[in-house]
Formats: C-alpha cells, sequence, structure tokens
C-alpha cells in the first residue's frame, strides 16, 4: 500500500488554529481524524509578557498537536499589511516558545485560507 505523499507535509493529528488580533487571540482545535475544527478559547493578547503565546504553546504540548496554524490576513487584493506582520510576527513567537521549551516543534504555518 502506497502511503500519502503529502503525509509528512500535513500530518495527521490534532491541530490548532490561531487567530491573531490587536486584543485578543483565538483558538480553534481540529479532532484527530480532521473531520471538525471548533473554537477552544479565547486568550487576552498580552504584548508585553507574551503570556498568550505560553499558553497556546502549553496547550499544543498537552494536546500532541501536530500542526499549528496561524491566520494571515490579507486584504481583497491579496494584499498583505499591518495585520499580516502582526501574524508573522506571533507565529515567530510562538516557534521561538517552542524552541525555548526544547520541545519537538510542531509545524507551524501561515495560512490565508
Amino acid at each position: 500500500m502506497t502511503e500519502f505523499a503529502g503525509a509528512a507535509v500535513y500530518p495527521q493529528g490534532i491541530k490548532l488554529g490561531v487567530d491573531v488580533g490587536t486584543v485578543r487571540v483565538g483558538v480553534a482545535l481540529c479532532d484527530r481524524d480532521e473531520i471538525l475544527a471548533t473554537p477552544h478559547k479565547t486568550l487576552d493578547r498580552n504584548v508585553k509578557k507574551n503570556s498568550d503565546v505560553r499558553v497556546i504553546a502549553s496547550l499544543a504540548g498537552e494536546l500532541g498537536a501536530v500542526q499549528v496554524f496561524v491566520g494571515l490576513p490579507r486584504t481583497m487584493k491579496g494584499e498583505e499589511h499591518a495585520s499580516a506582520r502582526m501574524a508573522t510576527d506571533y507565529a515567530e513567537l510562538l516557534v521561538a516558545e517552542f524552541v525555548a521549551r526544547e520541545w519537538m516543534l510542531p509545524s507551524t504555518w501561515l495560512t490565508s485560507a
């Protein structure tokens, strides 16, 4: 039996979706069977202490998440502005938190889909 070629890029398991805002950060979970993503929690965004980043990293570790997706907002013309930069910076903070914890790093993706 041939294994799906995209399995390494898109592994089966729990995935987290992160929607970054200036005031709040939304977190959604996709089940192991990849059938349904549902809202999980809303965190207050803490730019000074980044406590929300630590909460998301802890959640990913507790659940054994295989991937973390950070929403990349674009305009209707497909352009990226300040909110896209904020999402990119946030994804980098998440990656740094995983590295600091010396955890097996789940894939962290920026997505506009």
